[in-house]
């Protein structure tokens, strides 16, 4: 059921970036006469209210989908796409809070006026440009077109589901290996307390393996504030103006606002060297004089620390963000060969609509275009893929880690206590 699901959230995503690109990729260069055609502004001023603003925007949308002999659209994409929208704006203001018969009415009568509609076209000068009278004839490179669109995608569908399938089952076993690289167990230090070997050497699912160290540092001087952190989220507001009404839509701030408590430890190791640690969340309650150790891993420069205790008071703390550092998965080549499989069969199972895009143009100019719409789909379909089994995997690496080496770890520095604090005894001397 749980792969259902994640199979069914895959294809919506997939189908919006279809959706997405199919739009993009409809825009066609500008005609000749698009300069002729007004802006929806420029006829929302033009008549003296919303039913024949509504159909003199009508007439021209009609207009700007017709073709010259040339074979090319009158107006641009852009210019019938605005008609289109404001013709959707006049139309809503009269279908809330409540329906306006009387516009509706006065709609249906203007959209049969055939002298109305000519008047329009006339006080533009649009009612002199040629129409093409039949539509140019297929390309012969073109493969021919048997099927309606929408069958074509009900055929396409399921081998769309099986490519994203297959992308999960081929990524799945590749990000659970990435990132094992070999380890090798080095000497334990001599003359400090530290991990036994079967917690230095931890080893988790997916054959992840890591190293584990632990150092103790005496506390000389303690600081500790607070910081606020303020993030905010702002919503652009917009204008909209109609004939001789605008209308305002206020721009909306919302504020997260949180407290962070924050503390800095200055510090001595057992050879007297002074270092300093920040800890943020005020997870481990110390001061001056208190004797601390903290458990963690190397991961390329940096240090990150998972657990701590201090030795004086018996706290004991596990520090969740370092946790989850060495149980992650690189992932890149599971994404790339996902992202080839996502094309391919994106292109196997719906090359039959490439001629759908645009008829007149040569089949090879859709084949692209439908490429880049694969291309962009697979891309994040295989983004999508890849965190999902990411996140599964640091999970159980997670869970396994929690339930073996946590408890172990934890009554180790609590049953090392009094070691550690004897090896301090001279530097707390001399402090």
């Amino acid at each position: 059921m749980k792969l259902t699901q994640r199979i069914i959230q895959f294809a919506l995503a997939g189908l919006v970036v279809v959706a997405t690109a199919g739009g993009l990729l409809a825009q066609r260069p500008d005609p000749p006469t698009a300069h002729l055609f007004p802006t929806p502004p420029t006829v929302l001023n033009d008549f003296p209210d919303d039913p024949h603003r509504w159909a003199a925007l009508m007439t021209l949308y009609a207009a700007a989908q017709e073709k010259s002999p040339d074979g090319q659209y009158k107006a641009s994409y852009q210019q019938s796409s605005d008609y289109l929208k404001f013709i959707q704006i006049v139309e809503e203001r009269h279908r809330h809070p409540q329906e306006d018969k009387a516009f509706f009415d006065a709609i249906e009568k203007l959209r049969t006026d055939r002298a109305f509609r000519t008047g329009v076209l006339q006080r533009y000068k649009l009612a002199g440009l040629p129409t093409m009278a039949a539509p140019p004839p297929r390309s012969t490179t073109a493969p021919q077109v048997a099927k309606s669109g929408e069958t074509l995608v009900q055929e396409a569908a399921p081998w769309w589901l099986v490519t994203i399938v297959a992308m999960w089952l081929v990524s799945r076993p590749i990000i659970r290996a990435s990132g094992n690289d070999p380890v090798t167990l080095p000497p334990a230090p001599v003359g400090v307390v530290s991990l036994p070997d079967s917690l230095r050497l931890v080893e988790v699912p997916a054959g992840r393996k890591y190293l584990l160290e632990m150092d103790s540092r005496l506390i000389i001087e303690e600081q500790s504030w607070s910081e606020t952190r303020v993030s905010t989220f702002t919503t652009p507001g917009s204008v909209q103006t109609i004939g001789d009404q605008t209308y305002v839509t206020n721009p909306q701030s919302h504020t997260d606002v949180s407290t962070v408590r924050m503390e800095k430890l200055w510090l001595k190791d057992t050879e007297g060297r002074e270092s300093a640690w920040t800890l943020a969340g005020g997870v481990l309650d110390a001061r001056a004089g208190h004797i601390i150790s903290r458990i963690g891993g190397r991961w390329g420069d940096q240090m990150q620390y998972i657990m701590a205790i201090n030795h004086t008071t018996g706290q004991a703390v596990l520090l969740h963000g370092g946790v989850r550092v060495p149980h992650g998965t690189p992932g890149g080549g599971a994404y790339s060969l996902s992202v080839l499989i996502g094309i391919v069969g994106w292109m196997w199972a719906g090359w039959p609509m490439v001629p759908l895009l645009n008829p007149e143009s040569p089949v090879i100019f859709n084949a692209i275009g439908f490429g880049i719409i694969g291309l962009i789909g697979s891309a994040i379909i295989a983004m999508i893929v890849g965190q999902r089994i990411s996140r599964n995997v640091m999970n159980e690496r997670d869970k396994a880690f929690r339930e073996k080496y946590v408890p172990a770890l934890k009554k180790f520095l609590e049953d090392s206590t009094p070691n550690v604090i004897a090896q301090f005894s001279g530097v707390r001397a001399a402090h």
